[in-house]
């Protein structure tokens, strides 16, 4: 299967196909999987906007509780760039400075977000929800010395209201 076809599948849109070849129809009714796919993405704009809300104050107690309200006690992480699990997460966020003048950082090594000292949270400028699956593109300020942005790709797989699962790339 090419990767655009996995793409498509994963969307739910269907794969394009040679000649002669017949698309089984979908399994899951269309509009409950939209239905689906739009409450994950709401609840993942609630997540990120509440985190970067707390993020902002310094206060690792309300990022914390953010943290504890949107993800699942037993949340795996996917992404080399945090340590293992909730409370991993909750280690690495509370390290965040994104009022840090130029230069004076505070982001774990190998960390999504803004570079050290970009002075800015990221902008989000993508969603794409699917069944339990939420993925995002942000662009994060240039950092020190740049005058290009960087781009992260994220995914989350929500169950039962909850952030369980995470993926993504800078």
């Amino acid at each position: 299967m090419t990767r655009k076809s996995s793409l498509a599948l994963w969307l739910g849109m269907p794969a394009m196909a040679l000649p002669g070849t017949v698309l089984a129809a979908p399994s899951q009714d269309a509009a409950t999987q939209i239905d689906e796919g739009e409450a994950n993405v709401a609840i993942v704009k609630r997540f990120l906007s509440d985190l970067r809300a707390a993020m902002m104050t310094g206060d690792a107690a309300k990022i914390r509780a953010v943290a504890e309200r949107y993800m699942a006690a037993d949340y795996i992480q996917h992404s080399s760039a945090f340590p293992p699990g909730r409370e991993g997460y909750i280690t690495a966020m509370t390290k965040f400075n994104f009022n840090a003048p130029p230069g004076a950082g505070g982001r774990p090594p190998g960390a999504g977000g803004p570079p050290p000292g970009a002075g800015g949270m990221p902008k989000d400028l993508q969603f794409v929800g699917n069944r339990d699956y939420v993925m995002w593109m942000s662009e994060a300020p240039p950092g020190p010395g740049s005058t290009s942005p960087s781009y992260a790709f994220n995914a989350f797989r929500i169950s039962k209201g909850k952030l369980v699962e995470h993926w993504g790339s800078m």
